[in-house]
């Protein structure tokens, strides 16, 4: 049986780290609405303004789609080398938003 400290403990310990993302959480959308406010992210002709993640790592999700919207064109096909496993690769979201598309990957196969 577990000591009724350690119990207290282990609760302020979880407590205090839900507060330290909270914290963490406002700041980072903060500065993200400072940086947002910088003229190049307001300008709508650069790619920066569409930065948005969904499955991407790094808002390539949003310039991707703003790049297909430019481009336009009757074909609404992708084509991804190097997608992992498929949870987080740059053409997931057009995926999920009606494209269609081959993603190939070269690493080994994965089981499971």
């Amino acid at each position: 049986m577990i000591p009724s400290i350690f119990k207290k403990i282990y609760n302020y310990s979880a407590e205090f780290i839900q507060q330290v993302d909270s914290i963490a959480q406002i700041a980072a959308e903060r500065a993200l609405a400072d940086i947002r406010m910088d003229q190049k992210y307001r300008d709508r002709r650069r790619l920066a303004h569409y930065e948005h993640t969904v499955f991407s790592q790094a808002g390539e999700d949003g310039i991707l789609r703003e790049l297909m919207r430019r481009a336009g064109g009757p074909s609404r096909t992708f084509v991804e080398f190097g997608v992992g496993n498929g949870s987080q690769n740059n053409t997931k979201f057009l995926l999920k938003t009606g494209w269609t598309g081959l993603w190939i990957e070269s690493g080994a196969r994965r089981s499971g």
